[in-house]
């Protein structure tokens, strides 16, 4: 009898574990799916929707801008070089060109995850919009629902291409305050190049619904 009831608390015990890994691997896969990080990143001062926005299209969006934000860096990179930078802009892009680790090599060896039904995640578990990935894959997490719950769409361009760069800035080891310096600096960059070359909508038009005869080709 005492052995029957040594087995039984013996098995008991080991479903107990079981179910306590269960419920733990579960949590975790939850939040892979969005990205869990180091740190994490949020959209700054935001234009907010005036009415509901698709996370499928802020995706469509932000899908595209990896390369333009790639073409973004060489060019603050040539106004580094050049002596064309404010100084405020100058102490911010010399830390980022001059990290042992290239930016570039970053932007190549890390995808994109855009999760529309979801928000990324920091290292404690805390939704954000954006976030590194850690795991057996390299991604940059940039929350698509985030970005239509919180963004108006005429700044969806602006906001996810800083976002995305505060996200590379991180992946060579920088503080938060100078990832999130890099996303201001971008931001305010972004923002005055929109004005004079509105990004489309969904639709094909303009978001002011104006023609532009200067587009720049760079941020398409």
């Amino acid at each position: 009898m005492k052995k029957t009831t040594n087995l039984f608390y013996i098995i008991s015990s080991f479903l107990t574990i079981l179910s306590i890994q269960f419920i733990s691997i579960n949590a975790l896969s939850k939040n892979l799916d969005g990205g869990v990080s180091g740190g994490g990143g949020n959209v700054i001062c935001p234009l907010v929707p005036d009415q509901q926005q698709k996370p499928k299209d802020a995706k469509d969006v932000i899908k595209n801008l990896k390369n333009p934000m790639q073409k973004y860096l060489k060019f603050k990179e040539y106004q580094l070089n050049q002596g064309l930078l404010s100084d405020v802009q100058k102490d911010v892009f010399t830390k980022v060109f001059d990290h042992n680790n290239s930016i570039y090599k970053s932007f190549d060896e890390y995808n994109m995850k855009v999760p529309t039904e979801s928000p990324c995640f920091d290292r404690q578990y805390q939704p954000v919009d954006g976030s590194v990935v850690i795991g057996y894959k390299k991604e940059v997490c940039i929350s698509a629902k985030n970005m239509a719950d919180k963004v108006h769409k005429s700044e969806w361009h602006a906001q996810s291409g800083a976002l995305i760069l505060h996200e590379y800035v991180e992946i060579l080891g920088h503080s938060e305050d100078t990832a999130t310096k890099v996303q201001q600096t971008t931001l305010d960059d972004l923002k005055e190049f929109f004005k004079i070359n509105p990004p489309k909508d969904s639709d094909g038009e303009d978001d002011n619904h104006e023609k532009d005869s200067h587009k720049d080709e760079t941020f398409n």
